[in-house]
């Protein structure tokens, strides 16, 4: 493009660059991308020159970045999340992709924005200094989050958090809403919100996972009628809390913290009692 604006309107479909997309490459104009629904894919977005925008709102960005120099999205004027969403699929991906740009919420948004979800079975690293605040859901990927502590609002998902300490302030899901899996924390974790489980839900971790000041809110409680003694959380780093407040209360169960795992316990001592775990 030259000096003149322009944008870029993904809604459906697949477009495929074919390399770089490269906004601003005069010096004054004003290029914008907005991927509102299907897929875009190109070997990475980036700015030269101007003014660059990318609007996320309900589309995937894929990247297929095979050379070291464009795994990292960085340098754009701004990055926005709408209400549908960031989705990041890396699934062509050749390495880690690195999201240093700042996801921030969408300017003049109603309400929480619709966060970010990793698919596509490889490693983002997260690096920015992001503000948004809808959730980050992993489906069966990992997240890396470049050796900083990082603050989200609402984590869910199966996959793995590694590389730095994440405190989670509202809601942390394994697998999903009505959707069972493993969470693995391999990095240190503080949940202050609701720790939501279906009793085949596990969070698996291997530093600290504090949820001393968390609620627990178990979504099927009809079927802890089975066990004795049913695993919730275990990281050999520890588990700090009971939690703070429960949903298993008039249940005949309660939380027992071994320092290791955390379990939902009948009182039981005998020695048919079973462990059930996933």
């Amino acid at each position: 493009p030259g000096a003149t604006d322009c944008s870029v309107t993904v809604n459906g479909g697949e477009l495929d660059i074919g390399g770089v997309l490269t906004l601003g490459r005069a010096g004054s104009n004003t290029n914008t991308v907005y991927l509102q629904g299907g897929i875009l894919r190109a070997e990475n977005i980036a700015r030269s020159n101007g003014t660059a925008r990318v609007y996320f709102n309900g589309g995937t960005f894929a990247p297929y970045c095979a050379a070291e120099t464009n795994r990292t999205m960085k340098g754009l004027t701004a990055a926005y999340v709408g209400a549908g969403g960031a989705t990041i699929d890396l699934s062509r991906a050749s390495g880690a992709y690195t999201l240093a740009q700042a996801l921030l919420p969408e300017p003049g948004l109603a309400g929480t924005d619709g966060g970010l979800r990793i698919v596509g079975g490889g490693t983002l690293v997260l690096s920015g200094a992001n503000m948004y605040t809808g959730p980050t859901v992993l489906d069966g990927t990992v997240l890396d989050l470049g050796g900083k502590s990082t603050a989200l609002t609402r984590l869910e998902g199966t996959g793995t958090i590694r590389n730095g300490t994440v405190v989670v302030n509202d809601v942390l899901r394994p697998g999903g809403s009505g959707t069972a899996g493993i969470l693995h924390l391999d990095a240190d974790a503080t949940v202050t919100g609701i720790v939501e489980m279906e009793l085949a839900d596990r969070i698996v971790g291997t530093g600290t996972i504090d949820v001393s000041g968390a609620t627990l809110l178990v979504t099927d409680l009809n079927g802890l009628q089975r066990w004795n003694l049913h695993l919730l959380i275990h990281s050999p780093g520890g588990v700090r809390g009971t939690f703070a407040e429960t949903n298993v209360d008039g249940s005949g169960y309660q939380v027992l913290n071994t320092g290791t795992s955390l379990y939902l316990w009948n009182g039981s001592k005998s020695a048919g009692t079973t462990i059930f775990v996933r």
